[in-house]
């Protein structure tokens, strides 16, 4: 959400493209944490 309200208006209207880049970086490393937590959940309960 705050890459949709936040960075993606300033990258248009203030032109301030970096706040993109920082939001996805974030976006991304989250993702990948959110993925790791599942399969660790997934190989402890197969166990």
């Amino acid at each position: 959400m705050l890459l949709l309200f936040v960075a993606m208006p300033l990258k248009y209207f203030a032109s301030y493209p970096q706040a993109v880049s920082v939001v996805g970086m974030a976006h991304g490393i989250l993702f990948l944490a959110l993925v790791a937590a599942a399969l660790q959940v997934q190989v402890e309960d197969e166990t």
